[in-house]
């Protein structure tokens, strides 16, 4: 018998696990409150779990999340509405970790199309079904409709809409659920209820239901209803539901079934219910959920069997060479070691001393925690060198010192890095990390309109390159050049010129498409992803670092020369997407190609700290 612990929404968390639990014969989930005794309870559980499963994203509480990574389970994440919301307001703030380690569930599809804007990648599955009932036949003697208003967010459910229906309807009555008590604006033919464990008997009272929030997930009120056969206006389109926008939409829809109910024909909602028998039956609901973590658990249990690598370091890359290696099951089992809480702490700390290899990406000292157990268990190291780390060691001789040592593999991105780290003793393998995203659809066509695209952060935009990015636009100032930004970082206001920020973004698959030219302008450099990123789509790119399919750029004045050739060539129609570049890209980075330099690292270092082992025992 496997169990699952569940912690989250309460109200969702408890339906959730009693359906799941009336229907499974070979699971046990058990539901536990986002209380502090809940989760206390909930850690006691959850050691000895085979999953562990937070109906709210983004992540469960950090003491169950420690507890899952070191009992190296499984954990999924359920979005269900407001959770997305939150997200999407600040997506930049969201760890890569959190992104790829979970396996995401959206209780909706178009909660999943809203998860990718953070990066995130959600498997839509239904996930609390309900039971289709034939024999609730709509009133003949009463017109009602039923909405869901809670205290303090009834605005957000959408009172001024309900509001004016009802004043429009006076002949309606409508049946108002929810916390809170009757509001003295509310037009006299609505009805306050207050929170109810049950509604069914209002459900059955009503012929439609009315569900208009500023944004929603799959609402167990609108399956209930259409379970039951009653009429629902919403704002999401499924089938069986009349989609509203405005209350003209909700009045015209609602005058059409009044309409049908005075004339007696006014039967049950069939689309509704036949929606809900092939969609959302309980039981064939439960069934696809306990199949889909039945296959993640099993693929969980025969992955974490592989040699262990525990991986710290920069966030994006450290996750991003994690994740890769596990999904391509490669015989070693990687763990991102996390030190945000003291949780996380202990629980790093422990992964880490059953590790096999430790592989850090440009880290070259890690937190003292970190340093105790390498100290303490002798763990052999790889360290990966990216850009800003070799500089810190150069300025500071003692981190040189101490990286030279028999026990750390040196790896970096690309020559100029390598040669570096060799003025100052190290030698280093070039193993460039895997790319995050490349080009693997048709190169997309250069825009009809040149268009400039810069990386500008909100902070250190000095150093990516605003003063030259500022003279640039000085310097074409009258040509019809557009400067396309990304990062969230800004410039000064210059006369005439035409620049769009687009902040913050996970994928620029779509900003690349838009561009004509990558300008990159900062005082050292790793190997930029965005470079190889915008060479894979075929993009002409401007550069501080000598590459393949790149103009070298070493002043501002330079980079405005190089930009104005290319904004002839493109004026006269000459200038083409970079095919070349694009192949030179998919075949010197491919990201299975880039792991397994990193792989070989990581057998060497294993390989030769057993050998020392051996040499040392006899």
């Amino acid at each position: 018998m496997r169990t699952a612990v569940v912690v989250g929404f309460g109200y969702h968390v408890d339906i959730f696990c009693r359906k799941m639990n009336a229907h499974a014969a070979t699971w046990r989930f058990f539901a536990y409150s986002a209380t502090r005794s809940g989760i206390f309870r909930a850690l006691l559980r959850v050691i000895a779990a085979d999953a562990l499963i937070s109906f709210a994203g983004p992540a469960p509480h950090p003491i169950l999340l420690a507890a899952a990574r070191a009992a190296r389970i499984p954990v999924f994440v359920i979005w269900a509405g407001s959770d997305v919301t939150r997200l999407l307001e600040r997506p930049e703030t969201l760890t890569q970790s959190l992104r790829s380690e979970f396996t995401h569930l959206a209780v909706a599809p178009w909660l999943a199309d809203e998860l990718k804007q953070a990066g995130i990648k959600a498997h839509y599955i239904p996930i609390i079904g309900v039971t289709p009932n034939t024999q609730a036949p709509i009133p003949h003697d009463k017109f009602e409709v039923l909405t869901y208003l809670p205290e303090p967010r009834r605005d957000f459910y959408g009172r001024p809409h309900v509001y004016e229906v009802a004043k429009k309807s006076p002949d309606v009555k409508f049946l108002i659920v929810g916390a809170g008590p009757r509001d003295s604006h509310a037009p006299p033919n609505i009805e306050f209820f207050g929170w109810l464990p049950d509604i069914t008997h209002l459900l059955d009272r009503s012929a439609m239901l009315l569900r208009v929030p500023e944004h929603d997930g799959m609402s167990l009120i609108v399956l209930e209803a259409l379970a039951r056969g009653r009429y629902v206006a919403w704002k999401y389109l499924v089938p069986g539901v009349c989609q509203v926008r405005t209350p003209e939409d909700t009045l015209k829809y609602l005058s059409a079934l009044h309409k049908d109910f005075a004339a007696g024909t006014l039967d049950q909602n069939k689309d509704g219910l036949n929606f809900i028998a092939q969609t959302y039956e309980e039981s064939q609901v439960s069934a696809g959920v306990l199949q889909f973590l039945d296959e993640r658990v099993s693929r969980n249990t025969s992955r974490v069997r592989g040699t262990q690598v525990a991986i710290f370091g920069l966030d994006i890359f450290a996750t991003q060479v994690a994740d890769l290696n596990n999904r391509l099951q490669t015989g070693w089992n990687a763990e991102v070691l996390q030190f945000e809480t003291e949780y996380e702490t202990i629980g790093s700390m422990y992964n880490l001393a059953r590790s096999d290899v430790l592989y850090t990406v440009g880290t070259p000292v890690p937190n003292r925690a970190t340093r105790f157990t390498l100290s303490l268990f002798k763990k052999p190291r790889v360290l990966h060198w990216v850009g800003t780390d070799i500089e810190i060691a150069r300025r500071n001789p003692s981190i040189v010192r101490r990286m030279q040592n028999r026990l750390v593999t040196h790896l970096t991105e690309v020559d100029w890095e390598a040669e570096e780290l060799q003025k100052l003793g190290i030698s280093a393998q070039i193993a460039p990390l895997p790319p995050r995203f490349l080009c693997s659809n048709a190169i997309p066509p250069l825009p009809a309109e040149f268009t400039l695209l810069t990386y500008l952060p909100r902070s250190r935009t000095d150093f990516y390159g605003r003063r030259e990015l500022e003279f640039l636009m000085r310097a074409l100032a009258g040509l019809p050049v557009k400067f396309l930004i990304v990062g969230g970082g800004s410039v000064g206001a210059i006369a005439d010129a035409r620049v769009e920020s687009v902040g913050w973004s996970y994928s620029l698959e779509g900003i690349y498409a838009r561009s004509s030219a990558l300008f990159r302008f900062t005082p050292r450099d790793g190997l930029s992803l965005m470079v190889l990123e915008a060479l894979s789509f075929g993009r002409h790119v401007l550069w501080t670092k000598k590459f393949p399919f790149s103009r070298f750029v070493a002043t501002a004045e330079a980079a405005a020369e190089g930009v104005r050739e290319l904004f002839n060539r493109h004026t006269d129609g000459f200038l083409c997407p970079q095919t070349d570049a694009a192949e030179f890209i998919r075949t010197t980075y491919d990201r299975g190609r880039c792991l397994n330099r990193i792989l070989n690292a990581w057998d060497r270092a294993y390989s030769s700290d057993k050998a020392t082992n051996r040499r040392t025992t006899t």
